[in-house]
């Protein structure tokens, strides 16, 4: 009979084998749980990294404003509503409006305006034949500035600006009186113009601008309750902080 026992010299061959298979798999659990841990470290690590970077380095607005800029520069279109002797006729004024505020604060400031106003009155009826002759009108204006509210896109400002106008109404009247014709006679007169401001910011620098006046003149010996309007683009520069 043939013994079914493995010999001793087998058994210890075989034994060798199972003990490094064993060894290689603990070995291998030990690496998987190591590089799990290291993921987790590097995504723990990475979120506060994260957290910390991205407010950082996120951008402006390109067309933000701060309202640091010590002068506003606007020029742009002008309308102006225009009553003749008695407000028997009226007629629209067309030309241009140029202002400079020099900001104090970011709030307050002091304006300029210059205008300019061109167009044609429909005079009464007449035997030498003038039905609308040319008209114009100069104002000269000073006064403070305020802006109202402010944010990184748009701006509304109020501003209240006095001084006077210069009225040119003799233009193609044939040497006939301005007077006779419903006209006052060429003077300088008082005037002033208060109202609001919207600035819509295309960039830092550079705005485009709505105007809305009140802006009574005294030609002669009346009031004339007149409104203007104005669009145009604001231009900032300077700084209201002092370089060291």
């Amino acid at each position: 009979m043939f013994s079914s026992s493995v010999p001793t010299s087998r058994k210890a061959a075989f034994a060798p084998t199972s003990v490094s298979i064993k060894h290689r798999v603990v070995s291998c659990r030990g690496v998987q749980h190591a590089l799990l841990t290291l993921c987790l470290l590097l995504l723990a690590s990475a979120n506060p990294l994260r957290a910390q970077v991205g407010p950082a380095v996120a951008p402006l607005a390109s067309n933000a404003a701060d309202y640091e800029n010590r002068y506003d520069i606007f020029a742009g279109f002008d309308y102006a509503h225009f009553n003749g002797i008695g407000h028997g006729h009226s007629t629209g004024l067309y030309g241009w409006n140029a202002q400079t505020t020099a900001w104090i604060k970011p709030i307050f400031g002091f304006a300029a305006s210059v205008r300019g106003q061109y167009g044609n009155y429909p005079v009464t009826p007449n035997t030498i034949g003038i039905t609308t002759p040319p008209i114009s009108q100069y104002q000269f204006l000073l006064g403070p500035d305020f802006r109202l509210w402010r944010s990184p896109r748009h701006a509304l400002g109020f501003h209240v600006l006095l001084g006077g106008v210069y009225g040119k109404f003799d233009s193609g009247l044939k040497s006939a009186p301005p007077n006779s014709l419903g006209l006052y006679t060429n003077q300088l007169a008082f005037a002033s113009a208060s109202g609001g401001s919207f600035d819509f910011n295309l960039s830092p620098t550079l705005s485009v601008r709505v105007i809305a006046d009140f802006a009574p003149t005294r030609f002669g010996n009346g009031s004339q309750r007149e409104f203007s309007g104005s669009a145009g683009v604001v231009y900032k520069l300077g700084s209201l902080h002092r370089s060291k």
